[in-house]
């Protein structure tokens, strides 16, 4: 019975973590997570796979201390990863008996790995290989669960880079009343490339809901008048305005955002992709002033948003996943 269980969550954990993709928070998407890494420790822990069952727990408590990390603001060190090593190592030198229990320590050596790129597509890769990884153990213990499990998710990670590599089109943007909508639609028609000519960053609220799913960075316009330290306390900021633009976290726009506009966003303080970011009206025309004298991609869209951000509200957020 204990081994059917564990074959059972085996295949939950992966859906739990599809499903945590989906949430409209990062709290909500972590602890989704979390308890997706959980359910994969009970699973280890009913098929007696032990050294397994560890590593699951380092795998949930690794997005955790990089939440906080993110969050606190702090640089991480080379020796976060040493450490990472170290307990991977102990429990593959503690728990050996043959090469085949090596497997789960080297999944999670990729695991690990996927957390110190930058870039989605070679997150997502090591996250591949590290489930691929788990795979072939299943296929050696000839566990189902652990099989099926990782078949879900290997297949989750191929179908979502097939689908950002094929999400190239330019957004087509409706102009509805609202002044920065028309503004970012007169914008994005004077520019006759298409999306695959040049490269594409910034999305509107239509465009993300026909993409789907949680994981984007919001510039959102402050429509408030209050106190610094008031305009950043999370009662006063509510996600997913519809006069907001969007970075997709999941796939390249990301990249391209970072390499272009980091240091531009990033010169009144270090950007916060995981926290809340406000910039006054002042800073908003600098950082407007720095993009129209830049050769920098998909420059429009931004202008003209920021022109609007300047003439109407009182600065604006850049709100983090």
């Amino acid at each position: 019975m204990a081994v059917l269980i564990g074959n059972i969550l085996n295949i939950i954990a992966p859906i739990i973590q599809i499903l945590a993709s989906t949430l409209k928070s990062k709290i909500k998407v972590l602890f989704g997570i979390v308890i997706a890494a959980v359910t994969w420790v009970i699973a280890y822990i009913l098929l007696g796979i032990k050294s397994a069952a560890i590593l699951s727990a380092v795998e949930a408590a690794i997005p955790i201390v990089n939440f906080v990390f993110e969050k606190k603001r702090w640089k991480k060190h080379w020796s976060m990863y040493v450490v990472l090593f170290a307990i991977i190592i102990t429990v593959a030198v503690v728990f050996y008996e043959n090469p085949i229990e090596l497997l789960p320590s080297i999944a999670v050596v990729f695991f690990v790995f996927s957390i110190m790129f930058d870039k989605q597509v070679y997150f997502r890769l090591c996250l591949i290989l590290m489930a691929s990884t788990f795979l072939i153990y299943g296929i050696l213990k000839m566990q189902f669960g652990i099989i099926v499990g990782n078949v879900i998710d290997i297949v989750f990670l191929i179908a979502t880079m097939i689908f950002y590599s094929l999400k190239k089109e330019k957004p087509t943007i409706t102009a509805d009343g609202n002044a920065a909508t028309s503004a970012i639609e007169t914008a994005t028609e004077s520019n006759t490339e298409t999306a695959t000519e040049r490269s594409e960053i910034f999305i509107t609220d239509e465009k993300r809901k026909e993409i789907g799913g949680t994981c984007f960075h919001e510039i959102q316009f402050c429509t408030k008048d209050l106190p610094a330290k008031k305009l950043v306390q999370l009662n006063n900021i509510h996600n997913w305005a519809t006069d907001s633009l969007y970075l997709d976290a999941m796939f390249d726009e990301d990249d391209l955002f970072y390499k272009n506009y980091n240091n531009i966003f990033g010169q009144f303080g270090k950007l916060d992709y995981f926290g809340i970011n406000y910039f006054t009206k002042e800073q908003a025309q600098k950082i407007l002033s720095d993009v129209q004298s830049q050769d920098l991609p998909d420059k429009d869209t931004l202008i003209a948003w920021l022109e609007v951000c300047i003439n109407n509200y009182n600065g604006f957020y850049f709100l983090g996943v």
